[in-house]
């Protein structure tokens, strides 16, 4: 992945001096997998890889509702995804503070009662165990400065009948590796 900045931004110090904060893919790809994998650990769920597809929809999507400066979903089923987006005043978003915030979703999720619940879908999606892939993307809207940034999942989480199976208490350890051995 290349080294193109992909966010720059003015911030302001504690003391109020303005100085410029840049952030490149790598920075974005590093943080996002990074704590995504450290929530799914906590719940049982596998290690995700980086999919550069996924990444580039993630950027395309990411610049399309900063230019109209809106949260809003595609309507694309194929991949899950997260969405979240802050303003200047929040400081620099990075990829771990978006994962912070989906996960944060989780005082809303009932295992006793496993399902789609829309406070908690952020976090379900997060931690789903049969999404194995993440790719990312940010934008700044050139509008209203909000900072947005759009996570893809494959295979898709969320689905109906597999919370059971896809979304455990956080403390679960994970599966073990099969080692068993093709014959």
């Amino acid at each position: 992945m290349s080294e193109t900045v992909v966010t720059t931004i003015f911030d302001e110090t504690p003391a109020g001096k303005a100085y410029e904060r840049r952030e490149t893919c790598y920075d974005l790809k590093r943080d996002s997998l990074r704590a995504h994998n450290r929530y799914r650990k906590d719940h049982g769920s596998p290690p995700m890889v980086w999919n550069d597809d996924l990444a580039k929809n993630a950027q395309e999507w990411a610049e399309e509702i900063a230019v109209k400066g809106l949260l809003v979903h595609h309507t694309q089923r194929e991949e899950g995804e997260n969405i979240a987006a802050a303003g200047q005043k929040a400081g620099f978003f990075t990829g771990r503070k978006a994962a912070e915030l989906w996960y944060s979703e989780n005082e809303f999720y009932d295992y006793n009662d496993p399902g789609l619940n829309i406070k908690a879908g952020h976090f379900t999606q997060l931690i789903w165990a049969e999404s194995l892939q993440l790719g990312v993307g940010k934008a700044l809207s050139p509008t209203n400065g909000m900072q947005f940034i759009v996570a893809r999942y494959f295979p898709a989480g969320n689905e109906k009948l597999d919370f059971p199976d896809n979304i455990k208490p956080k403390g679960t350890p994970p599966p073990e590796p099969d080692n068993q051995s093709e014959e």
